[in-house]
């Protein structure tokens, strides 16, 4: 997932009825190679009826020409190409 932070996580959580919840999330930023066929996952398209994929996404505003374009360009721009990737661990501890 990533549309989430440490908090926003924490009070999601303690929403669960007689929880205590603590939360620690550890960043971090390695570099990270990426391959073509995860690009292609990020801009595929599904039925929709789950998660939408960021080519769904682009879809609810633009057409298949435009998302073609923008697949593109990233394939030209970060095919085998190593970047700093940040991602985040959450820890979680729930007490019911």
């Amino acid at each position: 997932m990533v549309s989430w932070t440490g908090a926003s996580l924490e009070k999601e959580l303690a929403a669960i009825q007689g929880a205590s919840v603590i939360v620690s999330a550890q960043g971090e930023s390695p570099a990270r190679r990426i391959a073509p066929a995860e690009i292609d996952f990020w801009f595929r398209t599904t039925d929709r009826k789950g998660r939408l994929s960021l080519g769904d996404r682009i879809l609810e505003t633009s057409d298949e020409k435009t998302l073609s374009s923008i697949k593109a360009s990233f394939h030209r721009k970060l095919d085998f190409k190593e970047v700093c990737w940040k991602s985040v661990r959450a820890f979680i501890k729930i007490t019911l």
